[in-house]
């Protein structure tokens, strides 16, 4: 998918397929468990993909990723109009839907790994080839180690013992690189799912691993920010990981990732005590390869109290408020956003942020007009002054 992403940010601004066209969802309650695009958003099926394939997507940004990884030879009216019929199609609220068909459960190493059960574990690992028997992999291709540091009741530190991550790690990236969440890591997993012991555990036996990017550009420091868990922040920023410094394929910085995670306000408010006031601004009104702003992806999510906050924050900053709340390359603000999700509180907030912006600026280029105008009328008063004392002399 790392491929067709970067095909989709090279189009010109016009050319880009609008996710949000005709959404008009409720949002569904929005747990820890619940934190896919789906959640908010709701599944739909891709108008695209033979009728026998049940797979669904995520309404917005999801199904659109779909569309230009898997139909990217399909042309730009063919795909704009697959997301205006699958708007219209029934959806769901968990991905399941008529002729749904349940995937398997991962192998029994992952499961055991997941649960903690460290004794069975190493007994089955030592009955066959150990943590890279291909028979030990899920349906993604990650392994034991991965599904242990994902877990608070996982035994990565038994795994550990028999098998270092970054073997492990060096493995999995060979054989999986460009699907859609190709080339996580351990750490990678341990850092989505907030288990910030296991990200000790990891940076204690690599901390060359820091930064180390997934197949499509995300860093561990993304995860850590996606799932708010300030414990795993901290220590990968202890070890050397540096902050707005990476973008993944879709343009995205920590600051994006942080505004759409599961606790937006406290995310966002751990960036803002690392770095300086000028590169706050800067990550808060930049937008990433869709035209999308920290206001943007915090819409999307109906993250309200972050967004009061960075309102009240930049609340005498018009120019700054202006380029955050700006259209994407879609044509739509946050709270067109936010209300095509479903966040009505939310978009109602930042519709009013957005025309008292509006206003401001305005109000600000009048008084800067009457202030030149009144400079320019000071300079003529002068001169003229100044030419009769010329000719009175």
């Amino acid at each position: 998918m790392g491929a067709a992403v970067k095909d989709t940010i090279s189009m010109p601004p016009h050319q880009k397929l609008d996710s949000y066209a005709g959404m008009a969802a409720q949002r569904s309650t929005t747990t820890q468990k619940d934190m896919g695009r789906g959640a908010t958003a709701g599944w739909v099926k891709c108008p695209l993909c033979p009728p026998r394939r049940m797979k669904r997507y995520a309404r917005g940004r999801g199904l659109t990723a779909h569309l230009e990884a898997v139909h990217g030879s399909a042309s730009l009216q063919e795909k704009t109009s697959a997301i205006a019929r699958a708007e219209t199609a029934p959806r769901t609220s968990d991905r399941r839907g008529d002729g749904f068909v349940a995937t398997t459960e991962p192998p029994l190493a992952c499961r055991l790994a997941r649960d903690g059960d460290a004794v069975a574990l190493i007994e089955l690992l030592e009955a066959t080839k150990g943590p890279l028997d291909p028979r030990h992999r899920d349906a993604h291709g990650y392994r034991p180690h991965h599904w242990a540091a994902g877990s608070k009741h996982g035994c990565l530190e038994a795994l550990l013992d028999l098998m270092p991550a970054r073997r492990v790690d060096a493995i999995t990236r060979g054989e999986r690189i460009d699907r859609k969440r190709g080339g996580r890591t351990v750490l990678h997993w341990a850092c989505r799912n907030g288990v910030h012991q296991n990200v000790a555990l990891l940076l204690r036996e690599d901390p060359a691993s820091t930064e180390l990017p997934t197949a499509d550009g995300t860093t561990p420091l993304m995860l850590a920010l996606y799932a708010a868990s300030i414990e795993s922040c901290d220590l990968l920023y202890q070890a050397g990981a540096r902050i707005q410094k990476h973008r993944n394929a879709w343009g995205c910085r920590d600051a994006h990732w942080a505004a759409m995670g599961a606790d937006a306000g406290v995310a966002l408010a751990w960036l803002r005590r690392y770095v300086s006031k000028r590169a706050w601004r800067d990550a808060v009104t930049e937008p990433q390869a869709q035209g999308h702003t920290v206001f943007h992806k915090a819409a999307q999510r109906g993250r309200r109290e972050a967004i009061s906050r960075l309102l009240m924050e930049f609340e005498d900053d018009a120019d700054a408020l202006m380029a955050a709340l700006s259209e994407d390359d879609a044509g739509r603000t946050p709270s067109e956003i936010a209300a095509a999700a479903g966040h009505d509180a939310t978009a109602a907030l930042l519709a009013r942020a957005e025309a008292a912006v509006v206003v401001a600026r305005r109000e600000g280029a009048e008084r800067r007009a009457l202030r030149r105008r009144k400079a320019a009328i000071a300079c003529v008063v002068v001169g003229l002054a100044a030419l009769r004392r010329f000719r009175s002399g």
